[in-house]
């Protein structure tokens, strides 16, 4: 299984909580002791490649409070993305605040660090006639989840798991292996056992109008496939001395 992050992420073990609570979950439906060597998962992180840049914009607009006000709001989101809901009540109240004392000509700031880390994202991936430095750079770092994956069971089915621009990010990398855009040494990594594609909070319906006629759709395998691969593989070990 692979975790696919969307905007505003800036901590590596961000879908911790949510692993945790898909373990638990596997391991009660399914009754199985060895859940977690059955259930593998990878988080693709993304972030670092968009951070930065975005943090260099903010530090020129409103310098010297970069650090303060929006570091906070960083700190936040993270927490908010890894399970604390009391963390959105601070993080939505501080949307209101127009005007901070001491900081001059810097009007609601929350909003602007909000346009800044999650539009920018948006921004940023996008491919321009003259550069796809940033693109390339986000689905090299799928790739390197997937190779993760693909260390422990090369050709087991692929379920994906990716939210908001993360969603975009999966389609669009699974869509390229399918037009042989990218290369792959195993059956996993190059998406030929995708099973299926759970989006969260996604946008993709926007992004089908950068393609005429919205696009071709991804082709996902049939779960059947799935369900004879778990079974030949949970009966080759058991056949094991």
């Amino acid at each position: 299984m692979l975790f696919v992050h969307g905007v505003g992420i800036r901590e590596p073990d961000y879908a911790r909580t949510a692993i945790a609570q898909l373990r638990k979950q596997f391991r009660v439906a399914t009754n199985d002791q060895q859940a977690d060597d059955d259930l593998i998962i990878e988080s693709a992180y993304w972030a670092p490649v968009v951070v930065d840049r975005q943090d260099r914009l903010l530090a020129r607009a409103v310098p010297g409070f970069a650090s303060g006000w929006f570091s906070t709001m960083n700190k936040l989101t993270q927490k908010v993305a890894t399970g604390s809901t009391l963390s959105l009540v601070p993080l939505a109240l501080s949307g209101l605040v127009r005007h901070v004392p001491g900081v001059p000509r810097i009007h609601w700031p929350t909003l602007r660090w909000a346009v800044t880390n999650f539009v920018g994202d948006v921004v940023s991936y996008q491919v321009s006639p003259h550069s796809r430095e940033v693109y390339d750079a986000v689905h090299a770092e799928v790739a390197k989840a997937l190779g993760r994956l693909a260390q422990r069971a090369p050709d087991a089915p692929l379920f994906v798991v990716a939210h908001s621009l993360g969603s975009v990010i999966a389609a669009d990398h699974f869509y390229d292996l399918s037009k042989g855009r990218r290369r792959a040494a195993t059956p996993l990594e190059g998406g030929r056992t995708l099973t299926d594609l759970y989006t969260l909070g996604s946008p993709i319906a926007l992004w089908t109008q950068r393609d005429g006629d919205f696009a071709t759709p991804l082709q996902i395998r049939p779960i059947a496939n799935s369900i004879a691969w778990l079974w030949n593989a949970r009966r080759s070990q058991d056949q094991l001395p």
